[in-house]
């Protein structure tokens, strides 16, 4: 295809700019560059032949005029391969030139770039035989793993840190950034849902002109018997925070709940595009944490306006999807009113004591309300819950908002979003808690 004369393909990213201009809608052509893209990389660029023996044939096709590359975490008859091209020295760690590792040691180093054949070490069965997987990863649309922050600045969400997906370039954002702050510290939680070992921890940090930045410093915390007790970062790579690259850093804990503490650098905010928790896994991994105690499902519900592409059925069908695709949400988008409202009815008459409301925000004509009011129907007209306490104090888009109150009897409930001006409001899910042994803050 060509436009204005010049070629033009939809599924490319500028490689200088990191610029989708051009392409066909947001959020649609920049999905379709990828899969058989890697073995173009891994097999062309970075030149691996795949064989049957243990002799790992290299023949890369990059340039020695090239600063640096690295191919890293890769899989390759029962080892973990590191291929990297430093030209000086100065960015992996290695002497200048070409450096192979295999689980972590090192078994090349040439000047030049070059076909080569190395041997392979012995793999080792044990390290074999353990598989590792990512638990902070959330695409499947699941309450865990469930990720909340101190502050989301504007244009960024705090579920695009667990979507599995990373990228650096600002359009279209796949990002969380606190652009906005005033505070010199913020944090990232991610709760599991159950106890995971966590080996390696991984960060990969915005760096966009001074504005998004890495941090000064980062802390890790987990939660032990109700205290938030730090974490001790047994290894660093590289050795302090650094943009547009994975940041690794090797621990040993098992915790239900993690906190990530950033230290803003001086003159910018620190941002991500994407939180990793690793750890050796076994069948129990596969099974996804439940919900306990959300009678949401249990009840009827209704809107006082929906909008036509939306069905307000969605919000209690326990699936949690922050993106606009696929589509499950209800919002008043289109409401001549300021204030609209979701009920939710029992056959019979439940004691409540805290809901959560997944807000959606697409950051335009839905946006996160300005304000939650939870009321409970007494048979005789609605009443407002008593002693509510928020978490976050302000409803988020892309997160959960928990809304914690004195225990009520009801068989009905209304929650009443008071929206921003100029938008309207909507949730991708509602739970309702009969007791306080759901997940709390």
């Amino acid at each position: 295809m060509c436009i204005r004369d010049r070629p033009y393909i939809a599924e490319a990213c500028d490689p200088d700019t990191g610029s989708w201009e051009g392409h066909d809608s947001y959020n649609h052509s920049e999905h379709y560059f990828h899969s058989g893209f890697t073995d173009l990389v891994i097999t062309g660029l970075m030149g691996i032949v795949p064989r049957d023996d243990d002799l790992l044939e290299l023949r890369p096709l990059f340039p020695e005029t090239w600063e640096y590359v690295a191919l890293d975490h890769l899989r390759y008859r029962g080892r973990e391969l590191a291929i990297l091209w430093d030209r000086t020295g100065m960015r992996y760690g290695h002497p200048p030139g070409l450096t192979v590792l295999a689980d972590g040691k090192r078994i090349y180093h040439g000047d030049k770039i070059a076909p080569v054949e190395i041997k392979l070490p012995a793999a080792n069965p044990k390290s074999r035989a353990e598989r590792w997987v990512n638990f902070a990863v959330n695409n499947d649309g699941r309450y865990f793993p469930s990720v909340r922050t101190s502050h989301t600045g504007h244009r960024s969400f705090a579920y695009k840190l667990v979507d599995g997906n990373y990228w650096y370039h600002r359009d279209p954002p796949n990002r969380w950034t606190c652009m906005g702050s005033e505070r010199e510290e913020d944090w990232v939680e991610l709760d599991f849902g159950c106890e995971r070992r966590l080996r390696e921890i991984v960060l990969y940090y915005l760096e966009d002109n001074g504005e998004i930045m890495p941090p000064q410093e980062e802390r890790l915390f987990c939660l032990c018997d109700g205290e938030w007790v730090a974490l001790p970062i047994e290894r660093r790579t590289p050795d302090r925070p650094t943009g547009r690259r994975a940041n690794r850093l090797a621990v040993d804990v098992t915790t239900k709940r993690l906190r990530l503490v950033f230290k803003h650098a001086a003159g910018g905010k620190t941002g991500l595009t994407e939180i990793e928790a690793w750890g050796p896994t076994d069948e129990s991994a596969s099974v996804t944490p439940r919900v306990r105690g959300n009678i949401a499902p249990e009840a009827k519900v209704r809107a006082s306006f929906t909008f036509r592409g939306d069905r307000v059925e969605d919000v209690t069908d326990g699936i949690i999807q922050f993106g606009p695709h696929p589509r499950n949400r209800w919002t008043s988008y289109g409401s001549p009113d300021a204030s609209d409202w979701i009920e939710l009815e029992w056959p019979s008459r439940r004691k409540i004591t805290a809901l959560e409301l997944g807000i959606y925000d697409d950051h335009g004509g839905v946006r996160a309300p300005k304000k939650v009011m939870v009321e409970a129907h007494d048979g005789s007209g609605w009443r407002a819950m008593t002693r509510e306490v928020h978490t976050p104090v302000k409803p988020i888009g892309g997160q959960m908002h928990r809304i914690e109150f004195d225990a009520v009897e009801t068989d009905r409930i209304r929650v009443t979003f008071a929206h921003i001006e100029g938008s309207r409001s909507g949730v991708t899910e509602v739970l309702v808690f009969e007791d306080l042994c759901a997940p709390q803050r």
